[in-house]
């Protein structure tokens, strides 16, 4: 059934398309452009930490998600990731960030090695792996039912 307010599907809608169309935008958008398929690949990493009532810091990564804790002890406590797609609600006292827009890990390599640093210190390394491999999997069976449903016309 074809709706009677859209023009049907020709090839219009692609002629004009120049195939490569950063070479004609401000350089500035082009080279953001180009960073933001790299952003996924430091969504695990810690982003930041806030402060409990206890005095302990909760390191979190970019969905917000708690990578661990640190005790005033100094003690160091992993946390499981409970659900990938949706953020936790968290109650905190003080949120401190580790990097801005402007120094995001995909723009500079110092605030890589100082996440790398971060990471390696609290001993973060397996859980920030095994978040990978849970989004791998996750977006791998997505793909999969996609597909099937696509399929089914």
């Amino acid at each position: 059934m074809m709706n009677a307010h859209c023009r049907p599907i020709d090839d219009w809608i692609i002629s004009d398309i120049d195939l490569n169309p950063f070479d004609a935008i401000d350089p500035r958008i082009t080279d953001k452009a180009r960073r933001l398929h790299r952003t996924r690949r430091w969504v695990f990493f810690p982003k930041g930490y806030w402060t409990e009532r206890d005095g302990s810091f909760v390191i979190f990564d970019g969905r917000y998600h708690p990578l661990a804790r640190k005790r005033p002890d100094g003690s160091v406590q992993i946390l499981p990731m409970l659900d990938l797609d949706r953020a936790p609600r968290i109650k905190f006292k003080k949120e401190q960030f580790l990097y801005g827009g402007l120094d995001h890990p995909c723009d500079t390599e110092e605030t890589q090695q100082r996440l790398i640093r971060v990471v390696q210190r609290l001993g973060l390394e397996e859980e920030i792996h095994h978040r990978y491999d849970v989004l791998h999997n996750v977006l791998a069976a997505r793909r999969r039912n996609f597909r099937r449903l696509l399929g089914r016309r």
